[in-house]
């Protein structure tokens, strides 16, 4: 006799991502904000990886150098191989260096950008409360200002008060 475990119901599974007719499988996403637009090339990033992780596997010096003329060559393979993935690490460095910086302004863009319109809206809520309000309270404007009235002077004093003090 077999015994069987129910199975719990599978979880569904996510639907793919959608590619419109012509797009490549992995398009380059593109950050928006007031006026700058910021596109990030993932295939190119993708082939920086790849030439990197290439230079890094023939960084390997070799085993067995039976003669001079071998390691010379060894030798020159190494530092070939070695001043690729130090240019594919520079290469990769300085995209992400101006991917960053172009992310740090489009960041404080969107910051003013937020700002700005919070600003405006504020105005313009407050503008239509105050429009509002006057129907039923009169006016929102505060009462003129009194000019501070100044301390009451005392009477003058008599004769005999000023002797005393």
């Amino acid at each position: 006799m077999r015994v069987t475990r129910p199975q719990a119901p599978a979880e569904p599974k996510p639907p793919p991502p959608r590619v419109k007719p012509g797009m490549n499988h992995t398009p380059s996403p593109h950050l928006h904000t007031a006026h700058q637009q910021l596109n990030i090339d993932i295939d190119h990033a993708r082939r920086l990886a790849s030439a990197l992780s290439d230079a890094a596997h023939t960084l390997r010096p070799p085993v067995v150098i039976s003669t001079v003329d071998a390691a010379a060559a060894s030798a020159r393979d190494f530092l070939s191989a070695l001043e690729r993935a130090v240019t594919a690490v520079d290469t990769r460095t300085i995209a992400l260096r101006h991917y960053t910086q172009a992310l740090a302004t489009i960041a404080h863009a969107t910051i003013d950008a937020y700002e700005r319109t919070d600003e405006h809206l504020c105005t313009q809520l407050g503008s239509q409360l105050g429009g509002q309000l006057s129907g039923q309270l009169g006016t929102l404007d505060p009462p003129p200002a009194t000019p501070a009235a100044a301390p009451p002077t005392p009477p003058p004093a008599s004769d005999g008060e000023k002797a005393t003090a």
